[in-house]
């Protein structure tokens, strides 16, 4: 391996540069909104009740405006009724995969797939079983497979920019999947986290199979992870009622108040589509930088409204070599095992976040020491 300058190894030497992590990334008058956000619910007229009291699943005016904003994905405006305001996609899938899924019961997912999914099961006692994936996505037959060897409950998937291969699944894939849904009477939870962000994304699972279709998506790449925020779509309004029966208190399951007002405030006033649109633009501007830097760029996999790219690791690395000659060159990536769930194994791929540096210069920074790497 080559050796650094003390120019590029600015990060080495003081602390690493982040390459795991997604968030939105910096663009610029994201902070000025935010105060402007944060005066106007400390000028709220039942301020103490905000504060002091559960919000529960947002006020009318916060699930309506919810609501309107998420027509865009869902194509029809959700009744108010089946709209939640939740403390964050893994609370509500906690809550929703405990209830509706069960102890005992079996969750098939992509064969890689978000991180948590395999520490909810865990917890809740849920037997999670991958499906084969391609570059289109879950693959129907492998699915039908499952629900006819394993006795499937729930299918939870994350169809647009798929976490970890960026993939994003065509509109006959998803009809597929939930005509299979249906027939075997498969309840879906689609995370839908990317939608808002990515660029001529196909309709949601959800508008293909409605009736079994529990949609999911958070602000936690448009916004920010700290609202602790996402919205939740059930399938109907006495499905949503009835859930909410089950588990009527939990606090998990709620909003902070000062978040639905937040939420509320940026869609109503449209900053929420200002922020879709040059968080798009930024990392549009970062992918160029991927194109221009990594050879052979074949070796990577990714959508251009991705926040993170997926690559193929040359024959001569493993992924654990690869982890610590990384970290040697100053640069954090993550080992990609978490998102394997049991059974299947990762062993050519890193996911690089292209959102985690915080500047363009900094990402330039670290795309230059991974594909030395690569090219090593």
């Amino acid at each position: 391996m080559s050796t650094l300058t003390q120019a590029e190894s600015s990060f080495s030497s003081t602390s690493p540069l982040d390459m795991t992590r997604t968030m939105p990334p910096n663009i610029t008058g994201f902070e000025e909104r935010m105060r402007r956000a944060l005066e106007n619910v400390a000028n709220q007229s039942d301020l103490a009740f905000l504060v002091q009291r559960h919000r529960f699943f947002g006020s009318e005016h916060e699930r309506s405006s919810v609501a309107n904003w998420l027509a865009r994905r869902l194509g029809d405006t959700p009744e108010i009724a089946r709209t939640l305001i939740t403390g964050g996609t893994q609370n509500a899938l906690m809550i929703l995969l405990r209830s509706l899924v069960g102890s005992g019961g079996v969750l098939a997912t992509e064969k890689f797939t978000y991180a948590a999914i395999g520490q909810l099961g865990r917890l809740l006692g849920i037997e999670v079983v991958g499906i084969e994936l391609d570059d289109d996505g879950i693959i129907p037959e492998s699915f039908e497979a499952a629900c006819q060897r394993d006795n499937v409950v729930g299918l939870y998937c994350n169809p647009t920019c798929h976490n970890p291969t960026t993939s994003i699944m065509s509109t006959e894939r998803r009809r597929a999947l939930a005509e299979i849904a249906r027939r075997f009477d498969v309840t879906i939870f689609e995370d839908d986290v990317h939608g808002a962000l990515t660029d001529e994304a196909p309709p949601p699972l959800a508008t293909f199979a409605p009736d079994r279709t529990w949609y999911i998506m958070s602000t936690s790449k448009l916004i920010g992870m700290g609202l602790r925020a996402a919205f939740v779509v059930g399938p109907s309004v006495e499905a949503v009622v009835d859930i909410q029966k089950k588990l009527p208190s939990v606090s998990a399951w709620f909003v902070p108040g000062v978040s639905t007002v937040m939420v509320a405030d940026l869609i109503d006033s449209g900053d929420a589509d200002i922020f879709a649109s040059k968080i798009r633009a930024e990392v549009a501007a970062r992918h160029a930088l991927v194109r221009s830097i990594i050879q052979p760029i074949e070796l990577v996999h990714a959508h251009h409204s991705s926040l993170h790219i997926w690559v193929d690791l040359p024959a001569r690395w493993t992924i654990e070599t690869f982890v610590e000659a990384a970290g040697a060159e100053g640069i954090t990536v993550r080992n990609p095992a978490v998102f394997a769930t049991a059974g299947f194994e990762i062993t050519r791929n890193i996911r690089l976040s292209l959102v985690a540096p915080k500047s363009q210069d900094d990402l330039s920074w670290g795309l230059g020491r991974i594909n030395r790497l690569l090219r090593s």
